[in-house]
């Protein structure tokens, strides 16, 4: 899959945009995969998922 717009230019927008752009998903499931990862892992790869808490974490 090919998005229209590079994530080195992607990662300039704000999140509203870069949604916009494709580099986020249709949930529940896999629409808009890139891959088979999440297309904001393109753009920033400390993304963790739209549903991770850090609190939830047990240490």
């Amino acid at each position: 899959m090919v998005l229209a717009v590079p994530p080195n230019i992607a990662r300039q927008y704000s999140a509203t945009i870069q949604n916009m752009l494709g580099y986020n998903i249709i949930a529940p499931g896999f629409k808009g995969y890139v891959n088979g990862r999440h297309p904001k892992k393109l753009i920033d790869a400390q993304y963790k998922g739209r549903k991770y808490q850090d609190e939830l974490l047990v240490s």
